[in-house]
């Protein structure tokens, strides 16, 4: 059924199917027949994690995030692109190890990697690294990025395993870092695993010591830590319940 219980991601159904991404490759859970299976094709033998997954209209194309580099599939053809990070390249993968990815729309998408993020524009064929260090003036040694979401018209909210957070405006080019090391509305640390937005437009920060939340887009912020043996705990995930709760993990 599985072909690794390390899971990574499953994601939201596409064409009535559900895609688990695990640390031994991809399974597939039909929700017409109610099975699973895993994908197979002819003389390819894959040897990578696979992180995350997106289903992208425009080409009718399935974009895979992996351990090994960013893979691009078609069902019609099982036609199969390998897109690898070339040092020195600015046109490629920032870094062959994905993390996450964020759909735009029907022919934009982000990828974060363990060493940056990239645009990915499919209609265009174009690949484009976003530097941070330049549009922030603050120097980050590696941008490990775990989280990618929506944070307003235009932008996204990118959380990182090293360096806090960043607001990207894409459609100016422009970004805010956000650190712990800030003087106002510093968030617990700069060790990220997952951020959220909740039906209400507040920002959910796990952190790796403590919960942070932002309201009226930043303006307002807060700190809640929760303590086990007067310990303060690791926030590692969130997932709504409903619109007015979540489930902190």
């Amino acid at each position: 059924i599985l072909p690794n219980n390390h899971i990574y991601s499953i994601s939201e159904p596409i064409k009535n199917k559900v895609t688990i991404c695990t640390k031994g490759g991809t399974s597939v859970y039909d929700l017409k027949t109610r099975k699973f299976y895993i994908p197979k094709i002819n003389n390819y033998f894959p040897d990578y994690e696979v992180r995350c997954v997106e289903y992208m209209e425009y080409d009718d194309s399935w974009w895979i995030g992996t351990s090994n580099g960013l893979v691009r599939y078609q069902d019609e053809n099982q036609s199969l692109r390998h897109f690898y990070s070339i040092k020195g390249n600015d046109e490629t993968l920032p870094d062959n190890s994905l993390r996450c990815m964020y759909k735009v729309d029907d022919h934009r998408l982000f990828v974060g990697t363990s060493n940056g993020l990239c645009l990915l524009d499919i209609s265009k064929k174009e690949l484009q690294i976003i530097n941070f260090d330049i549009l922030t003036n603050h120097q980050s040694p590696k941008l490990d990025i775990s989280k990618i979401i929506s944070f307003g018209d235009d932008e996204i909210m990118i959380s990182t395993y090293t360096d806090g957070l960043y607001i990207y405006d894409y459609k100016n080019n422009a970004a805010t870092h956000i650190s712990k090391f800030d003087r106002r509305n510093a968030i617990s640390d700069n060790y990220i695993f997952d951020i959220f937005k909740d039906g209400n437009g507040s920002i959910w920060v796990a952190t790796f010591t403590g919960l942070n939340r932002f309201e009226n887009n930043l303006a307002n912020f807060s700190t809640i830590s929760i303590f086990e043996n007067a310990t303060v705990l690791s926030i590692n995930y969130f997932i709504e319940m409903d619109t007015n709760n979540i489930l902190v993990g």
